[in-house]
Order: C-alpha cells, then structure tokens, then sequence
C-alpha cells in the first residue's frame, strides 16, 4: 500500500529494557539493520514534513521488504485521524501505561515546520510494540508548540490534552493495523461545551458529543481485482447514515441522476462508529450517495438523500496534499471512508460545496 511506517517501536523498546529515560524519538539516529545511521527526522508522515534522513537500508514492515530500526512481527501499527471539527491540528504522545518513563513524542515534531495533523488530516502509521498498554494524548499544537525545547508536557507546563485514550494490551495484535480517530467536539477554555450545535448553530452541544478518541481495526483485506471499503462516521450531530454508491449517477457535481439500484456500501452507520469492510468492484465513476438511515430501506431518495459527491472524489481543504488520500476506489487496494465536521443544517439537507467526507488508503498485513 502507500503508507509510511513510522520507527518509534525501537523507542518503546528501549523503555521497556531500560524502564526510564525515554525521550523525543529524534533525539536518536534510526539505526536498524542495513540503516546508515542517519537520523530520520520525519517521526509522522502528514504531508508536509519529508525524510531528512539518509536511508541506505531496506524497511521490513508488514507490507514492505526489510528491516526499520527494529519493526517486528511483534509490532503494531497505528494511524490517527484529525476528526474533530472545531480542534485544530494537534501532535501526539504516547506512553506505556504504567512505566514510570518519558513519553515518546510529540509527533509528528514540529521540526522542519511540520503543522501537525491537520483537521481531516490522517497521520502515517506508528510502530507499537504490541503485548503492551499504551495512554497517548493529543495536544493542540498552539498549546505544545510553546515549549522550548520541543517536548511532551510534563506537570509544571501546565498544558492539557484535547482528549487522552488508554490503549489496553489486549486491543493490540503484533503484525496488525489499526486507526485512533478523535471525534466530537472539544470543550471550550472554560471547560464547557461549545456552542456549535442546533438548527442555529449557536445552542451549546449535549455532553454526550464531547470529543472522544475511538480505535478500530484496519483489517480489509479485498478479494483478488476488487477493493474493500469502510465508513468511519465521524459527524458528530449526524443521524445514522448509509452509504451508497449511484453507477447510474448523470449531470452537474452534487446531483444525482436516476436513483436506479444504488449499491449499499454501509448501511446505519451511527456517529463514532465504523462499518465493516465491503469487498466491491473498483469505483471509478458515479456518484458516493449520503443517505440519512430510514427504517424503510437503504439508500433512499427524496428528503433521505443529504449529499451525492461525484468521482473522482472532491478535495477537502489540503487532505489532496496527504500521503494516503485518494479520489477513486481502485482494484485491490483498501479504503476508509471518513466522516469529519459538524452537521450545519437541521434537519440535514445536501450541499455538494461541503464535502464531509473524505476517502484514505489503508495499510494491511501481508
């Protein structure tokens, strides 16, 4: 697949044999077998930052052909997806539950001038250790980005993670992928809710929608000339959605032709949660159709239709600049639909100007 994967596992190694100590994986050359020594100072791939480093080895990732700076079967790999729509970008830490060492992180740095994950941003994926429990937190880059010299923010930086998710040992395979999406929205500087929800989008949104970060499994693995597609459903003031895809689709971007028999790609997808994958012919053309779920079926017209978005698919605002995006659904690749922003109208009604979702390439297992 595309996605880079990212060494910090050999850090995480480190803690575990030295159980202190640990510090910003730049602060240390990746020096796996068949690797020059250079320091590789990309940390996360987010589409703006580039390897620095000079790489004379091979990697042997899952998916690729060597070795990079300790990667093992052991390994996890895990991406995280910027979903949530009135944060900003943020970088990540991540420590092992219960080992009294330095978090490794931020990532990705802000060396280079990396502006972090952006908002329907998608990072590269990051080597964990599996067997282990991890806490990671996501900080808002004008908060973690005040520290001098760059670090993760102890008890005395006074600074707070926009949401933190414990990571339990057993969620976490050797040779697995995974993705951490943070949705919802993130309370305002007076610790309440914003005032972003409504049919005004000025009412202050039910605590129930408080940013939250959710992990799921990137298992597809498509049938051979087919792609295997998911929905995460970011959104969250969204009803439950289904997802389609319209063949017979004609006319201008954002309105759909003749209903005909729309194919069901995911079907009641509630806000924070994921379909599963749906191996389906490559989608080159058409219409994703966004459906508002109705107990009388799926992929329903009339006031059921919220959005039809045309292939190739519409750009998000810089998401066409990130490793891993994609317009279209090709033969034997694997492909997460992303829900991300806020619902702005209630009730719900299409706008084919707002794109509210976006489409990622997933790394797989061999």
């Amino acid at each position: 697949m595309n996605s880079k994967k990212i060494g910090v596992g050999a850090v995480f190694a480190t803690c575990l044999l030295a159980l202190a100590g640990c510090g910003d994986d730049n602060s240390s050359p990746d020096t796996g077998p068949g690797d020059s020594g250079t320091p590789d100072t990309s940390v996360v791939d987010s589409g703006t930052t580039t390897d620095s480093g000079t790489d004379s080895g091979t990697d042997s990732g899952p998916g690729d052909a060597g070795t990079d700076g300790g990667t093992t079967a052991t390994d996890a790999f895990i991406r995280v997806a910027n979903l949530l729509p009135n944060g900003s970008a943020f970088r990540v830490c991540a420590s092992l539950t219960g080992v009294a060492a330095d978090p490794v992180g931020p990532l990705p740095s802000r060396a280079g001038d990396d502006p972090g994950v952006p908002f329907r941003g998608v990072s590269g994926y990051l080597t964990f250790p599996a067997g282990y429990g991890y806490t990671v937190n996501f900080y808002d880059i004008a908060d973690i980005d005040t520290l001098s010299p760059e670090h993760c923010p102890t008890a005395t930086d006074a600074i707070d993670p926009l949401v933190t998710v414990d990571v339990p040992a057993s969620s976490l395979e050797g040779g697995k992928f995974y993705t951490v999406a943070a949705t919802g929205f993130v309370r305002d500087a007076d610790g309440n809710m914003p005032s972003l929800c409504g049919a005004t989008l000025s009412d202050v949104c039910p605590g129930a929608l408080e940013a939250s970060l959710q992990l799921f499994s990137d298992t597809g693995a498509p049938a051979a000339g087919k792609v295997s597609i998911r929905v995460i459903q970011g959104i969250p003031n969204m009803p439950n959605l289904d997802i389609c895809h319209d063949a017979s689709a004609v006319g201008d971007a954002g309105t759909p032709g003749p209903a005909g028999s729309p194919t069901l790609i995911a079907s009641d997808v509630a806000p924070t949660t994921a379909s599963a994958y749906i191996d389906m012919d490559p989608l080159t053309d058409g219409f994703i159709t966004i459906h508002a779920h109705q107990a009388a079926g799926d992929c329903l017209g009339g006031a059921a239709l919220l959005a039809a978005i045309p292939l190739p698919f519409i750009d998000p605002v810089g998401t066409a600049l990130l490793p891993g995006s994609t317009k279209t659904f090709e033969a034997d690749s694997v492909v997460t639909i992303f829900g991300s922003g806020r619902n702005i109208a209630v009730p719900p009604t299409p706008d084919p100007a707002k794109n509210l979702f976006f489409p990622f390439l997933d790394e797989v297992a061999p």
